[in-house]
């Protein structure tokens, strides 16, 4: 759990209150760094690798897509509320509003 959200591994599923989203493998990779991280930046590379693993694709553009997809499917669940956050040579963060990252969990 971070700021009230709850990642669920085994369902792929993110979970909001009331509210859930149902997650891809690699959503669901790349939402698991982005919490773990808890708070902080995590940088494109390490995050790409991470969540594709030996998959890893060739062109950064994928990770773009990727993480396109996550925040437009996230913003039409979680009532438009952005979580996910990039900063230009920094990477990205999973940075709900409320979040108090001293309770990141995920469930297995």
């Amino acid at each position: 759990t971070l700021g009230g959200y709850r990642l669920d591994l085994r369902r792929r599923r993110l979970v909001w209150g009331e509210s859930q989203v149902r997650l891809t493998r690699i959503e669901t990779a790349l939402l698991r760094e982005l919490m773990l991280a808890q708070g902080r930046f995590v940088e494109s590379t390490p995050l790409m690798t991470r969540a594709w693993g030996e998959d890893l694709p060739s062109d950064r553009r994928a990770l773009y897509t990727h993480i396109a997809w996550l925040r437009r499917k996230l913003l039409t669940a979680f009532a438009d509320r952005k979580v996910i956050t990039n900063a230009r040579g920094q990477g990205y963060r999973f940075d709900p509003s409320q979040a108090d990252s001293s309770d990141a969990t995920i469930a297995r």
